[in-house]
């Protein structure tokens, strides 16, 4: 069986990279689903390369001022590494 191949609900034989290009939404509702985390462990893989960093991405595009203040953030800087590396990479894009 391919690992990448979703083999339940409306998208049943379907591959994860069709479903993300066709239908994001259900891909994004998938992706906390408890199935994907025992069954489909390549499933999850895939999302979470996707989605990464995504919702960082949505506010920057709508308050580029808030993601200045949180670059400049000493608590950001000090206690939130995870954040910080999508800080810098988002910032590196530009």
């Amino acid at each position: 069986m391919d690992t990448l191949t979703v083999n339940f609900g409306k998208y049943r034989g379907k591959q994860i990279a069709e479903i993300w290009e066709v239908d994001k939404q259900y891909a994004k509702w998938l992706y906390p689903q408890e199935i994907l985390i025992g069954e489909y462990p390549d499933i999850k893989k895939f999302l979470d390369e996707k989605l990464r960093g995504s919702a960082i991405k949505w506010i920057y595009d709508k308050d580029k001022g808030y993601i200045a203040w949180l670059i400049k953030n000493d608590f950001v800087n000090s206690n939130c590494p995870r954040l910080k590396k999508e800080l810098d990479q988002l910032t590196q894009d530009e």
